[in-house]
């Protein structure tokens, strides 16, 4: 397993290590430190940019517990949600430029258009931390 500094210690993740998996905070997601970590995780996947959205659907659609707000309530993920929230890119570039950006720090917060597609990468990046899925 890919060890990075982002990896969910010390939150609600370590005391429900079994359950439900907790989808973070709209705040927490632009933390320009989460961001970095998403793409250093990210470029670190050994599969293709316009593969990643698929290892995505693929960790998450066979995920068996529940994914969970903050708030307790269920988060949903439906089939279209991966493409509606990379705006239907079928070359996806945003993924190989969030990629390509793992190693250079931003100058400022994250936009908060970014929240869907973050909180999708950080959901999956919890799941495969879960199951192991990462080399």
């Amino acid at each position: 397993m890919t060890f990075l500094p982002y990896q969910n210690k010390g939150t609600a993740l370590d005391a429900n290590k079994f359950g439900a998996i907790i989808a973070l905070k709209d705040r927490e997601l632009l933390l320009r430190s989460r961001y970095q970590c998403l793409a250093q995780r990210s470029a670190a996947v050994p599969i293709s940019s316009r593969e990643f959205p698929n290892w995505m659907a693929s960790v998450i659609f066979d995920f068996n517990d529940d994914i969970l707000w903050p708030n307790g309530r269920e988060f949903e993920v439906g089939d279209e949600d991966i493409d509606k929230a990379f705006n239907n890119d079928g070359s996806f570039r945003w993924i190989r430029s969030f990629r390509n950006r793992a190693h250079i720090p931003l100058k400022q917060i994250p936009h908060r258009n970014l929240i869907p597609r973050l909180r999708l990468i950080d959901l999956t990046f919890q799941i495969a931390d879960r199951m192991e899925l990462l080399p």
